[in-house]
């Protein structure tokens, strides 16, 4: 006989009250990824784009090809809305370029500015003015401007400076502040707004070194005028607190045996260390080889241009001292 009991089993839970640790094993493949870079030329669009919606550079109706740089894209999009800035302005006088000193009672020409400019495609044109860049001096008077090119090429603009423009030093050593100024449009096109560059010339004294036969001076004039002027430097300042460095280059003139050679430096100023280089190497300390000229005076008028100051010289104890490739290194204080 046989019997068929259907009752289910009992469901059984074990439950322990033990700390129970389960280990968890995770696979984790590890791929090598690209980065964008300009080296090995990745982050180029792979298909052409064509662009429906003009934003920035990216005009409607242009295509990118495939190989176009992500980077030119993206400046293409952003860069109308970059705000040009003056990254330098150089002022050049009398055909030097880079002036930032001037004689003192002088007035050289202003023969060149050279401003570079970042973003300079978004320069404009305003209040009807054709330039885009104005270059301006101590008086805020344009000397200066630059013409927008239809096409920028170069970040760096030459400007055309107004004919008669100068850096006219007065009598007292102060300094003069010229000004590039570029206008520019705001990102919402409502408004003109600019960006200044300032540079500072400064008016000085001269320093020279000169050789002569002449032992002795009478008339300071006069003794100039027979000198052989070797170099000058403009590194002179009012306070007679400030310590200044000034090098100076010896000519074959240095060196002849009949020569003496002297430094003038302003009266508010004293020689305190002499030393000589040559090829960028010390070669001797010669502090007690100069000599201050007291006879008959020790402190003379010296006349630059319109302006006319007190100097002090100093002579070489001998003749034909240094040779032309001796580079003097004087300490004034």
């Amino acid at each position: 006989m046989k019997v068929i009991i259907n009752e289910p089993a009992p469901n059984k839970v074990l439950i322990s009250t033990n700390n129970n640790q389960v280990k968890v094993i995770e696979n984790i493949i590890q791929q090598n990824v690209n980065i964008p870079s300009v080296n090995n030329n990745a982050g180029n669009i792979a298909q052409s784009i064509l662009v429906t919606n003009t934003i920035g550079d990216a005009i409607t109706g242009n295509t990118y090809n495939a190989g176009t740089s992500v980077e030119a894209i993206i400046r293409d999009i952003i860069s109308p809305y970059w705000e040009p800035t003056v990254d330098s302005l150089i002022i050049g006088a009398d055909n030097q370029s880079g002036v930032t000193k001037i004689a003192l009672g002088t007035a050289p020409t202003i023969t060149g500015a050279i401003v570079v400019v970042s973003n300079s495609n978004n320069m404009i044109s305003t209040n009807g003015n054709q330039y885009s860049v104005t270059v301006r001096n101590q008086e805020n008077q344009i000397i200066g401007t630059i013409n927008k090119p239809g096409t920028v090429t170069s970040n760096t603009y030459f400007a055309s400076i107004v004919t008669g423009s100068a850096i006219t030093a007065t009598t007292v050593e102060t300094p003069h502040t010229y000004s590039a100024i570029v206008s520019y449009r705001n990102e919402a096109n409502t408004q003109t707004l600019s960006h200044t560059k300032q540079i500072t010339i400064e008016s000085r004294k001269k320093c020279m070194l000169l050789t002569s036969t002449a032992f002795s001076i009478s008339n300071l004039q006069t003794f100039l005028s027979g000198a052989t002027i070797m170099s000058t430097s403009l590194e002179s300042k009012d306070s007679i607190t400030d310590e200044i460095e000034v090098l100076l280059n010896c000519t074959s003139a240095a060196s002849d045996p009949n020569n003496y050679v002297y430094l003038l430096i302003p009266a508010s100023k004293s020689l305190k260390e002499a030393a000589s280089t040559t090829s960028g190497v010390g070669v001797a300390n010669i502090t007690y080889s100069w000599n201050l000229v007291t006879d008959p005076i020790s402190t003379w008028s010296y006349t630059e241009g319109t302006a006319t100051y007190p100097v002090k010289l100093y002579r070489s104890t001998q003749t034909g001292p240094y040779n032309e490739n001796i580079l003097l290194d004087f300490t004034i204080i």
